[in-house]
């Protein structure tokens, strides 16, 4: 058996999927993981306005707060102009990112 939310593989008994926390629907009573949709366009949005704001909203908190940090210093590099350009791309894959994890958890990849 496999879950519905992330993939991965797990025991047939189980309630709870040890690789997202998602219930499994194996539980008696219940016969589907309760899904949220996440809005591509949100995320990207956000992401466009707040680095790493899109990862936050997609619920990959670890990888958010590294891009928003990574960000920071950026900037603080641009005062000496060499941080433009990790600034410019750190930027540029936060909106891809957050993007491509918004179809992924609403099923679409």
């Amino acid at each position: 058996m496999f879950c519905r939310t992330c993939g991965k593989e797990i025991r047939d008994e189980a309630v709870i999927c040890p690789g997202c926390g998602c219930r499994t629907g194996s539980e008696p009573g219940r016969s589907s993981i309760v899904h949220i949709q996440k809005s591509e366009f949100l995320a990207v949005v956000l992401s466009f306005f707040i680095i790493g704001a899109g990862q936050c909203y997609t619920r990959q908190w670890i990888k958010g707060i590294l891009l928003f940090v990574g960000a920071m210093i950026s900037v603080l590099l641009c005062l000496l102009i060499i941080g433009i350009i990790p600034l410019l791309a750190l930027w540029l894959y936060s909106m891809y990112d957050a993007y491509h994890e918004a179809r992924r958890i609403n099923g679409q990849e």
